[in-house]
């Protein structure tokens, strides 16, 4: 697996975790929260799994009442991890 594969990984895994537990907290099933966004249940199950990710994070942000400064950071955080990794074997 490439480094850039595993930095993606780990921003799809950390953005699913994050979603999970946000859901959890609100008391949503995966199907209430798809029904929030438009989407379908196997959409949210696979964002859970760190399988895909939203679309639009800033929507699923604000359905979750997550900050969206937070769900920014997690992205920018994957991005300059992201830029580490191709300077060091570019």
């Amino acid at each position: 697996m490439s480094d850039d594969t595993d930095v993606f990984d780990r921003l799809y895994r950390t953005v699913g975790e994050l979603i999970r537990q946000r859901r959890d907290d609100q008391g949503l099933t995966q199907e209430q929260l798809a029904e929030r966004l438009g989407v379908t249940q196997p959409a949210v199950s696979a964002w859970e799994r760190g399988k895909d990710v939203p679309k639009d994070l800033l929507a699923v942000a604000d359905a979750l009442d997550i900050p969206r400064e937070k769900m920014q950071a997690v992205v920018e955080a994957a991005g300059r991890a992201n830029d580490k990794v191709e300077q060091a074997i570019g």
